[in-house]
């Protein structure tokens, strides 16, 4: 009877981890990649999420909430000898309600505005100075994002935050042989997904000497700075 009892518990236990580890897992897909984590990419690399996540991404929260449920259920009876009952009618409501209640806050967690893209993260750092006539600047970008990210300005601030130099993107003609010309769109500098790339950025002047720093304006959502750089 006790062989029994302890088989049936490492069942309930092993029942309840596949549970917790299918709801984690799928915590996990569902907000990197609504954040446009790179993470996202490596995970991709090895699952066909669009698949999964595409038409079955219900049942995966549904299993995972059952299996959690009937593993706690079967291990707690066990352990029960008294109101049972309530046990059970409080393992069966609650452990969805909490479900429900995560996914639902990780849903509002990483909502944003209707046509809004998740907000773009990267790394600016190592600005260092190449030339001083004119001012030329190379900077190491990371991109933890996966989306492309465009920047379309670039500025240099003294200390007072003033704008002292800057480089905006334009439309160019572009000319094909045996095409027809068109215009497109030259930014200042573009970061490919989840990479990292070294920009260098000339800003056709020259400034004295002092402490400045750096801002890439992106296309889409804003300002990133870089950390101060001096000019001697």
């Amino acid at each position: 009877m006790k062989l029994m009892v302890k088989k049936s518990s490492l069942i309930f236990g092993f029942t309840a981890a596949l549970g917790i580890g299918l709801l984690t897992f799928f915590f996990a897909v569902f907000y990197l990649a609504r954040t446009y984590s790179f993470e996202i990419l490596i995970i991709e690399a090895l699952i066909p999420l669009n698949k999964i996540f595409g038409y079955f991404w219900v049942p995966i929260l549904v299993v995972g909430t059952g299996l959690l449920t009937i593993g706690i259920l079967g291990i707690g009876r066990q352990r029960i000898k008294n109101k049972r009952k309530l046990f059970t009618i409080f393992t069966v409501v609650l452990t969805p309600i909490i479900v429900l209640i995560l996914f639902f806050s990780l849903l509002l967690a990483t909502t944003y505005p209707v046509l809004s893209d998740p907000p773009e993260r990267m790394a600016l750092t190592n600005v260092s100075v190449t030339n001083t006539n004119p001012l030329t600047l190379s900077l190491n970008a990371k991109s933890f994002y996966m989306a492309e990210i465009w920047f379309d300005q670039a500025y240099v601030k003294d200390c007072n935050q003033t704008t002292v130099a800057s480089i905006i993107g334009e439309m160019v003609e572009v000319q094909k042989p045996n095409s027809s010309p068109y215009w497109t769109f030259k930014y200042v500098a573009r970061l490919p997904p989840a990479s990292e790339k070294i920009f260098t950025l000339d800003f056709n002047t020259t400034l004295p000497s002092g402490e400045y720093s750096v801002w890439l304006h992106s296309y889409r959502q804003g300002t990133f700075t870089t950390l101060n750089f001096s000019i001697q």
